[in-house]
């Protein structure tokens, strides 16, 4: 698969090691020697084109027999990836990218401009957020997913594309040269009492560099602490995670890497000590390298994660090229916590447990106050909710039992409440505005991070104040 063999060659092993492990005749444990695969593959392949009741395209069967050897790994996160997937994916990863800088979304079935990048062709050409995207080069995109325009708008920087707006009432087109259009995966500001948050959307090949560049101007208004958003980040090139660990964790070993030899490799950091109080934001949607830099710092009590259990990847792809264009994303490593600790399916738990509103659950509008030793319809509703927040996993039957009242206490922790057990009226309304999403585009995971570090501030600011 490096180029010792022709691409047919691959198919062919490919076609034929499927084809025997699903064929019940064979004996189990039956050796083919790879030229009898071979000869089988061509037989096969003949038997397609001559027989098969329908059109049948060469280069699909090729790509159909690299990807079945791909997914009979059983391994969801290595895949085959074709020509233009290979594109796509690489663009992600190095964050750069032909376009015309322009963010959109779906809004009820409309792509809709979100906002132009400062100094790109979108925002030179006066495009505004709300705008409409009713065609591109004259194709009607109206419902199409904003994933499928986004591909429409990308292209060779160089090349020119045309787009219809509309605007209140007017459509009117406009015809934009695209450029290369670099994203910048990490966002910061100060927040009051010194505080800064530090947004990092992905490990592109630009996060290390934008990151100190954050750092120094935070630290240059007088930074005292951080809260490091890592939600919904789904990792990117295991560079760029290291190089972010490495600048929030104390000196020593940060990280293990075991590589599918069996050869071990150790990272380290070195800084004199803990740079900041640090808090970090995770959820489901943070994996990967996301994880690596979480676990890691949670491990070396460099961190507190505040948020909900992150998506559970412990391990590291390499995009291996392939003749022809294509590549394979293949797991080649797995990554261990200082102390030895993999990432599981369960993802990483975070030492605070916050859930941020989502809506769409009713209310439960309780008429009492609910304790241990209390039962009926609303503890069940109470239960049922508490499950679906993922807080309580035992069983719903209407019963307030220790398991019920571990769940409450938990859920009170996580939007800042007492840990009382005991569902009081401002307990039973927070559930409510939880459960409704009724938080006023509050960030309650945000603000729990906010009030961790306030609390603890004049603890760690005094350890802090002759750092350099």
């Amino acid at each position: 698969m490096k180029g010792t063999r022709g691409t047919e060659k691959i198919v062919s092993v490919v076609l034929i090691f499927l084809f025997l492990f699903s064929c019940p005749a064979r004996e189990a444990g039956a050796q083919t020697s790879e030229e009898q695969a071979l000869a089988q593959l061509q037989e096969l392949f003949q038997q397609i084109k001559a027989n098969y009741a329908g059109p049948v395209e060469d280069r699909a069967l090729w790509e159909g027999a690299l990807k079945g050897m791909v997914e009979a790994l059983g391994d969801p996160h290595s895949t085959y990836l074709n020509r233009e997937e290979l594109a796509a994916i690489t663009a992600d990863l190095l964050g750069t990218f032909g376009g015309i800088g322009a963010v959109v979304t779906d809004v009820q079935g409309t792509v809709v401009v979100v906002a132009p990048l400062q100094g790109t062709p979108a925002a030179r050409a006066g495009l505004l957020a709300g705008d409409q995207i009713i065609a591109v080069d004259g194709v009607d995109v109206r419902g199409l997913s904003a994933d499928r325009v986004t591909d429409m708008l990308r292209g060779q920087p160089g090349s020119r594309v045309e787009l219809t707006l509309r605007r209140g009432g007017e459509e009117f087109k406009v015809h934009l040269t695209r450029e290369l259009i670099e994203v910048n995966p990490v966002a910061g500001q100060i927040l009051p009492d010194g505080i800064g948050y530090i947004k990092l959307a992905s490990f592109s090949e630009h996060t290390e560099r934008r990151l100190l560049e954050t750092l120094r101007r935070l630290e240059g208004q007088g930074m005292k602490a951080v809260i490091l958003d890592l939600r919904n980040n789904p990792g990117g090139f295991f560079s760029q995670a290291l190089a972010v660990l490495r600048q929030f964790a104390p000196r020593g070993p940060i990280l293990e890497m075991v590589e599918g030899n069996g050869r071990r490799q150790v990272f380290y950091s070195y800084q004199d000590r803990n740079r900041w109080p640090l808090v970090i934001l995770i959820n489901g949607g943070s994996a990967s390298g996301a994880e690596i830099v979480a676990a890691s710092l949670k491990d070396l009590g460099a961190a507190t994660l505040v948020g909900t259990p992150s998506f559970g990847k412990g391990t590291i792809q390499t995009v291996l090229p392939l003749q022809g264009g294509a590549a394979v994303k293949l797991t080649t490593a797995r990554y261990f916590t200082p102390r030895g600790n993999p990432i599981t399916g369960a993802g990483l738990q975070p030492d605070v447990l916050v859930h941020q509103p989502t809506g769409g659950v009713g209310p439960l509008r309780l008429q009492r106050v609910l304790s241990r030793g209390t039962g009926g319809l609303d503890v069940a509703r109470l239960q049922e909710a508490l499950g679906a927040l993922g807080y309580f996993g035992g069983r719903v039957d209407g019963i307030f039992g220790a398991e019920t009242e571990a769940a409450v206490r938990a859920f009170q922790a996580g939007v800042g409440l007492p840990e009382t057990g005991v569902v009081d009226g401002e307990t039973a309304a927070a559930l409510d505005r939880v459960l409704t999403g009724g938080s006023g585009g509050r960030d309650l995971q945000l603000e729990r991070a906010l009030q961790l570090l306030r609390e603890g501030m004049g603890k760690v600011g005094g350890d802090t104040a002759d750092r350099k």
